[in-house]
């Protein structure tokens, strides 16, 4: 398996990992999973740390963009590896998040970032299916900037595509 694929599914098998995890704690502690959130909430109400909210919405878009333009996908890749590793704050609290000490707490927290990549990709599903041509166009500009962000060292939101959820 290539570098690029490692890093791209390192957040399914993470993912998994974690939902297993959570699983087998809510059985052990008999805690109903609906019960991780304050009564009422909605994983919508958490918030989300910036570095949790970026990881996510670059993940996606990055995702979205290797799916529907292949010809980007080797370039999509070294490119969200090459962000990926000069982030270490995202990488890190990606990473807590998963393997960090369970709480009720961090599990609304997962939950909540979980259900930002689920809206996200449904987002780019949307654009895709309802103009192709504006998602191609995002697509290499999300490129050329994630490119730009690890050769200048500047990351944020504000250097996410238009149209991205921010």
């Amino acid at each position: 398996m290539a570098d690029s694929d490692r890093l791209l599914s390192y957040f399914a098998w993470a993912t998994t990992l974690a939902a297993l995890a959570v699983s087998l704690q809510l059985e052990a502690s008999a805690t109903p999973p609906a019960a991780v959130l304050a009564p009422g909430a909605t994983s919508h109400e958490v918030p989300l740390k910036p570095e949790l909210e970026r990881a996510a919405k670059v993940r996606m878009l990055a995702l979205a963009c290797r799916e529907f333009r292949p010809e980007l996908a080797e370039r999509v890749d070294r490119a969200f590896n090459d962000w990926w590793e000069q982030n270490s704050p995202i990488t890190d609290e990606v990473h807590a998040l998963y393997f960090g000490t369970q709480s009720a707490e961090q599990a609304a927290v997962r939950q909540a970032f979980e259900d930002l990549e689920h809206r996200l990709r449904a987002q780019e599903e949307r654009s895709r299916d309802a103009n192709p041509d504006m998602l191609a166009d995002r697509c290499r500009h999300f490129v050329e900037r994630l490119e730009g962000e690890t050769r200048s060292g500047r990351t944020g939101p504000a250097d996410l595509p238009a149209g991205a959820i921010r």
